[in-house]
């Protein structure tokens, strides 16, 4: 959640932990490239990004018993952190996806069903489970998505499998596997595919460019 929101949540159980995460603005502008002047984070409920969660868990860790060598460790953790939440987690005003323009589905709609596969890309997501968010049949959402997306729902989604893909690739030194895996394929060799198709270059060598930046 952003600085400055107020969020409530009922916990069960009889214990939980969490860890607050403090971005200034000035490491929004700093991680970004060509920030617009109204970058913000966005908010974000009931989402679990596994990269987060394991990246915390590691840095809990070294807190627990740091030395010179996990301190330097920690450092990069959390800049490669902080750049792969302000890749995918800000938005500017002017460009959020309240702002676009919509074709039969409702901008509340269009959102729900991004915010959707968003927080699900690591599953299997079918058209019925995007049609039955809209409250339409399948033969409905189809057309409708289609027409407002300008790209039917298996593009879409393949489109977001590849962007967050991409921001791994960017920011982190995740094993591609294992990146494939986050980001709903099969296996390496279909994430490469996949990747080649629509951005012209294997993930491999999209990742050396991105460092040779």
């Amino acid at each position: 959640m952003p600085a400055g929101k107020t969020f409530k949540v009922q916990l069960q159980g009889a214990q939980f932990q969490f860890a607050e995460l403090r971005i200034e603005q000035s490491a929004l502008n700093e991680f970004s490239t060509n920030p617009p002047p109204d970058l913000h984070l966005e908010a974000k409920l009931a989402l679990r990004d596994e990269l987060i969660h394991l990246g915390l868990r590691q840095l809990a860790e070294i807190s627990e018993e740091p030395d010179k060598t996990d301190m330097a460790f920690a450092a990069s953790l959390m800049e490669s952190m902080c750049r792969y939440i302000c890749k995918e987690y800000t938005a500017s005003i002017t460009t959020s996806s309240r702002n676009k323009s919509y074709g039969p589905l409702t901008p509340d709609q269009y959102v729900a069903v991004e915010r959707f596969v968003d927080e699900h890309l690591s599953e299997k997501i079918t058209l019925d489970q995007l049609a039955k968010i809209t409250g339409q049949s399948s033969k409905r959402f189809l057309s409708d998505f289609t027409q407002t997306a300008g790209k039917t729902p298996i593009r879409f989604v393949i489109g977001r499998r590849i962007s967050k893909a991409q921001s791994l690739l960017s920011c982190t030194s995740i094993d591609i596997t294992d990146i494939a895996m986050m980001t709903g394929f099969c296996s390496h060799a279909h994430l490469t595919s996949t990747f080649k198709n629509l951005i012209g270059v294997s993930p491999s060598q999209y990742r050396r460019r991105q460092r040779e930046v």
